[in-house]
């Protein structure tokens, strides 16, 4: 009985702590570097656990959404789209309170390409099927009020070969 009133416990203080954490965020991405050629815009969305461990610092971790629209392309005899680009990130997160207001925030983990394409079939030259990656992310943030937070980011999955990057802005919304 002791045992399961002490699991009872630890499932509630954790389930509080969690819960008290969970955040959203949303922003617009601008490709930068090579694969500026192949697209130009498109969207972040992520959800992620943030728990303070510490007064200035938050640990935690985040599941991410990244698509970026292929972009018309014209060759010398013809016009052709760019294969779009998705995919979903896991990544580990530390933030850090760095003044009133503001934090910084780096996310390092792993990026899976989800696109239904094939890479044989490309012009283009890039890996366009289910490519994954070593995914990492710097972030600053901006505490607007107690549930949301500016957020700017830099974003970028290596690949064997090619790099995908992206600056990104937008929101980050703390739902419980």
């Amino acid at each position: 009985m002791r045992n399961v009133l002490l699991l009872f416990c630890i499932a509630f203080c954790v389930q509080t702590t969690v819960a008290q954490k969970l955040e959203m965020s949303l922003s617009g991405a601008f490709a930068v570097g090579d694969g500026r050629d192949f697209t130009t815009t498109g969207f972040m969305a992520e959800v992620g656990l943030m728990p303070k461990v510490a007064p200035k610092l938050q640990l935690g971790g985040q599941v991410g959404f990244l698509l970026l629209p292929g972009k018309e392309i014209e060759f010398s005899d013809y016009t052709d789209a760019a294969p779009s680009q998705q995919f979903v990130s896991l990544a580990g997160a530390a933030r850090l309170d760095i003044a009133k207001g503001f934090k910084v925030e780096a996310d390092i983990g792993y990026a899976f390409g989800v696109n239904k394409t094939d890479q044989f079939d490309s012009v283009f030259g890039i890996p366009i099927e289910n490519v994954n990656g070593f995914y990492y992310s710097p972030k600053l943030l901006y505490e607007v009020t107690d549930r949301v937070l500016a957020l700017l980011a830099y974003r970028a999955i290596a690949l064997d070969g090619f790099d995908w990057q992206v600056i990104s802005a937008g929101i980050t919304v703390r739902i419980l």
